[in-house]
């Protein structure tokens, strides 16, 4: 009898001076297509339903350069969800988190962190009415009558959520002693 592997993905990013392995993470077969030709200094990789880059692994190579940074940060917005329907107020205003310092294993293996489901709901001191008209401007009457009683921000169906992790990414080019720095961005699938 034949056991089945399961076979974990891997995402690889090309950027001129280095290449970069997500392990264990996950992107559409033509999002990876993209990836493997990138010139550009950010990218923003569309995360699939469910994919999340905290605890993920990170490989990084290069002949061409020396990779001596790396940073991670997170973008929390506002949600209404209703049945399944959301309204996205992450084109509003969202909260960007303090770049946290990602330090390398003695195996020369980086890992994104994790962040407690405080982090994840923090957000910016806000009026609640200014939210409110916010919802009713963009998203309907619908979904303002199910906050318009609302008292706090994550209440009924009001929640605040990660939208967006970014990777910076800093070094310097050997040949020119150049410094330079790369930014990824996992765009998270609101629903």
């Amino acid at each position: 009898m034949l056991c089945a592997q399961l076979v974990k993905p891997i995402t690889h990013i090309y950027f001129p001076e280095f290449s970069i392995a997500l392990l264990d993470y996950e992107v559409e077969p033509a999002e990876q297509n993209k990836l493997m030709q990138n010139t550009k200094p950010a990218l923003h990789l569309a995360s699939i339903p469910g994919e999340l880059p905290e605890g993920r692994k990170i490989v990084i190579k290069s002949t061409k350069a020396i990779i001596y940074k790396l940073e991670a940060r997170y973008e929390t917005a506002i949600f209404i969800i209703d049945n399944g329907v959301t309204c996205d107020l992450s084109t509003w205003k969202t909260y960007l988190s303090p770049s946290k310092a990602i330090q390398k294993t003695k195996n020369s293996i980086y890992i994104f962190p994790s962040y407690t489901d405080a982090e994840k709901q923090k957000f910016l001191e806000i009026n609640l009415t200014e939210v409110k008209e916010e919802v009713r401007t963009n998203c309907g009457d619908t979904f303002y009558e199910l906050i318009k009683n609302n008292t706090a921000l994550n209440q009924g169906a009001g929640e605040v959520a990660i939208c967006r992790y970014s990777l910076k990414i800093s070094g310097r080019v050997l040949k020119t002693g150049k410094s330079f720095f790369k930014l990824i961005y996992f765009d998270i699938p609101v629903d």
